[in-house]
């Protein structure tokens, strides 16, 4: 989980764990606390799908600079493969011309 999106979802907990209400069942206080703890679970649950996304995003993203790696240095490889054959094939060249 991305740190940013981890602190954001570690507060909205706080916050929420803070706003719980004890409250005698049926009273309109108690209505009120459990409508502002179901909003509470409902933005959690959106900054944990927010998190998520951004871990699954950065995961991708992470294998495919690995994969661009590779194929950096592959193509460095017969790169530099195709350069020292060809430097070979112009010295056999040059040889022969003698």
């Amino acid at each position: 989980m991305a740190p940013k999106a981890s602190q954001n979802l570690h507060a909205a907990l706080v916050k929420a764990k803070g706003k719980m209400s004890h409250k005698p069942k049926g009273s309109a206080e108690n209505n009120n606390a459990i409508r502002e703890n179901a909003e509470n679970i409902k933005h959690l649950q959106k900054l944990a799908r927010r998190a998520a996304r951004k871990a699954k995003w950065a995961t991708k993203w992470a294998h495919l600079k690995q994969h661009s790696k590779e194929a950096t240095i592959a193509t460095l490889k017969l790169l530099c493969f195709l350069t020292e054959s060809t430097c070979a094939k112009l010295e056999l060249d040059a040889e022969s011309a003698y």
